[in-house]
Formats: structure tokens, C-alpha cells, sequence
């Protein structure tokens, strides 16, 4: 079974909780692809194994929080993925397209012929790398859609990272999706000590690209990553979890356990979450 959560200004953070639960749970064999357009305050994501001080200016984001309570804001946080990846920050104009399947789906559905030669252990994240690339291809139509190393590009110019799990029969492979983003917000971000050989040391700026200088909305790329389920796999839009539904959806999934910390500044440490004013989002 395919199924389509489709979420609009849904907190990140309990989007990655409910993802960590679906791919957790033995007993869930569904496939699942969770969409959502933005998230409500801009947050900073680190992969699990990610160490803060190396990868983010902890005084400019002192400062730039002191100014948002000001402003009677919720403050940026820092919060820790259970996949791997690079450090990343988002907010409402962040686009979040999230697989968590099998892989028996990927080898019933290669779209790349010698992926369905392949034994099932013997699927590997390159693997899912490039069949995804493949997908994205009937989403991001224009003809220099490329994937670099593990980042998708148009050229040479980032619009979206990625980052994945696995298990002995499941995956999940996330993407964060640049439709436009803060300068102020993006200068937290340091420049990484492993970089991949196709940014060529270059600045953030110089080495993004924004989509909504090609996508009029980012709702016409969220209709185009639905539309391709129909096309490449048959899934249409009656497989949808709906908004009124979400809800109630929800409350069955808490298996998570890595994605429950926040960053303390102050301690230069990792806390447990119990009641972050994002926790519930809105859907």
C-alpha cells in the first residue's frame, strides 16, 4: 500500500517524529510519502552524528534570538535528525518531500532497469540516491536537473539536500527543498569542514539557487511530485491522508526516539524534549 500525507505549515519537528515512527515500526509495511509546505518558525536541523559548534554560529543565532523575542517571536532552535545528512535551516519557505518505504517497492518499482536484478540486501543509499534522481526527473522538468554527489542541482547550483536510513527492509530518503530562504537565517550556517567536490569551496549564496526564481508557487512543485506517483507508479490521489484526517492519524504513531533533543547553547548540550512550543504544529 502507497500513501500520500500531504501537510501545509506542519512543524518539522513532529513532521521528523511521526517519520521516525513510521520507519521504526516493525509492524508497518505501507509505503509513505509525506509532503508539507513550510514550516511555522525556522529551525536549524543537524544529522544525528552533527556537532553544533563546528557546523553553526552559535553567537549570531544568540543574537538573532534575542532580537526575534523582541519582536515577540519564538526563538530558533537547534534540533537533531535521526538520519544522517548536513546541517540545514528551514522555515515556511522550505519544501518537505519525505519517502519512507520498502524495498520491496523499490525493486517492484526500479524505474532504473538493474535495480529490479538486484536481491533486496543488496540495496544501497547510492542506490536510492540515484532511483529518487530518477523520480525527481519527471518532477524538476528543466533539462540541467542533475544529481551532484548527494545534493540535487540545476547545473552546478544546489536547490536540494538529502539525507536517509535504513534498515534491514525499509528506507527513508528526506529532501528539504530551497523555494526561497532568509540571507539573515542562512549565514548561521558554517561553512562545512567536508564539502562535496562539486561546490568548489564556494559561499553559501554562491552555491544555492533559489526555485521560486523558476516556480511561479510551491504548490505547482507539490502538484508535480504528485502527479509523478501517478505516473511512475500508478498511485493516485484517492491514496491521500487528508488534513481532517491527520489528526486522529497521528496519535498512533509515537516510536520515536532519536528525534526527541534540542540543543542547549548554554550547556553545549543535547536535551530530551518534552513540551516544545512546536510539538503539535498545525496541519
Amino acid at each position: 500500500m502507497f500513501k500520500i500525507i500531504r501537510l501545509n505549515g506542519y512543524s518539522i519537528l513532529r513532521q521528523l517524529q511521526i517519520e521516525e515512527s513510521l520507519y521504526r515500526n516493525v509492524n508497518i509495511k505501507d509505503n509513505w510519502l509525506i509532503l508539507n509546505k513550510g514550516t511555522p518558525t525556522p529551525m536549524i536541523i543537524v544529522g544525528a552524528s552533527g556537532k553544533v559548534d563546528k557546523l553553526v554560529d552559535l553567537d549570531l543565532l544568540e543574537k538573532l534570538n534575542r532580537d526575534r523575542v523582541k519582536q515577540g517571536h519564538l526563538p530558533i532552535s537547534i534540533i537533531k535528525r535521526y538520519t544522517g545528512g548536513g546541517t540545514v535551516i528551514v522555515d515556511e519557505n522550505t519544501i518537505f518531500c519525505s519517502m519512507i518505504m520498502t524495498k520491496q517497492f523499490i525493486h517492484d518499482n526500479p524505474i532504473q532497469e538493474h535495480l529490479s536484478k538486484k536481491e533486496l540486501h543488496q540495496y544501497y543509499p547510492k542506490d536510492i540516491m540515484k532511483w529518487s534522481a530518477e523520480w525527481y526527473k519527471h518532477v524538476f522538468t528543466h533539462d540541467q536537473f542533475l544529481l551532484s554527489d548527494n545534493d540535487y542541482t540545476f547545473s552546478d547550483k544546489k536547490f536540494g539536500g538529502n539525507a536517509q536510513a535504513f534498515s534491514r527492509h525499509k528506507f527513508v530518503h528526506h529532501t528539504s527543498f530551497l523555494y526561497d530562504y532568509d540571507h539573515n537565517l542562512m549565514n548561521l550556517l558554517k561553512q562545512p569542514e567536508k564539502i562535496p567536490e562539486y561546490r568548489q569551496n564556494r559561499s553559501h549564496f554562491d552555491f544555492l539557487v533559489k526555485l521560486s526564481t523558476i516556480y511561479p508557487s510551491k504548490d505547482e512543485i507539490l502538484h508535480a511530485i504528485e502527479n509523478s506517483t501517478e505516473k511512475l507508479f500508478g498511485i493516485k490521489g484517492n491514496n491521500q491522508i487528508t488534513k481532517h484526517d491527520f489528526k486522529d492519524f497521528i496519535k498512533d504513531y509515537n516510536y520515536y526516539s532519536n528525534t526527541n533533543q534540542i540543543y542547549n547553547v548554554i550547556s553545549n548540550t543535547w536535551d530530551n524534549i518534552d513540551h516544545h512550543p512546536e510539538r503539535n504544529g498545525s496541519s
